[in-house]
């Protein structure tokens, strides 16, 4: 199972050149905050969200298979530059880990 953020799985799924035209995923279980739903429009999940790739896999237009979807994912991902990463931690600690986060050459977007 692959866990990420919604803000990553939309930049994932839009990108063109890992979803060209007749590319699409089959027999895919993939959950948002928890919830599946076989008819939700991945392209509108919050960027907050979580989302957990369960199962499924990449497909052809010929439909011939060309990864698991939480391979192809992580392929995708090692493509990128930066990656998107929620934290959850005590409200009095959230300066220290701006600070750090600042320090090792990261943003922090929220």
């Amino acid at each position: 199972m692959t866990t990420i953020s919604g803000v990553d799985f939309k930049k994932f799924y839009s990108d063109k050149k890992f979803w060209p035209e007749g590319v699409w995923h089959d027999d895919s279980v993939v959950t948002v905050n928890g919830e599946h739903d076989p008819d939700a429009n991945l392209e509108i999940v919050a960027d907050d969200a979580i989302i957990r790739i369960e199962s499924g896999y990449v497909m052809t237009a010929e439909d011939e298979e060309i990864s698991p979807l939480a391979t192809y994912y992580a392929k995708w991902a090692k493509e990128q530059a930066y990656r998107t990463v929620m934290v959850e931690i005590e409200h009095a600690k959230v300066s220290q880990l701006e600070a750090l986060v600042s320090e090792i050459g990261g943003k922090v977007v929220s």
